[in-house]
């Protein structure tokens, strides 16, 4: 006896957990390693490029209108 009053419906949802994480581990193997390399890093400077430019508030500078 199980502790579990739907157990297949827990069944379900890990097999369709599984699946989903294999989806989103698909792209890592079909990208050759170098170029996913060159991904990662330049993430990483986009990301800290966004963050300077929300620490400086340019969207606010930028929403009063057109800027020299």
């Amino acid at each position: 006896m199980t502790l579990q009053k739907n157990a297949g419906a827990v069944r379900r949802f890990a097999k369709l957990a599984r699946f989903g994480f294999w989806l989103q581990n698909l792209p890592n193997k079909l990208v050759p390693a170098p170029f996913r390399l060159i991904q990662i890093g330049s993430a990483f400077w986009q990301s800290r490029a966004l963050y300077v430019a929300a620490r400086l508030d340019i969207a606010g500078a930028l929403a009063d209108g057109e800027a020299s």
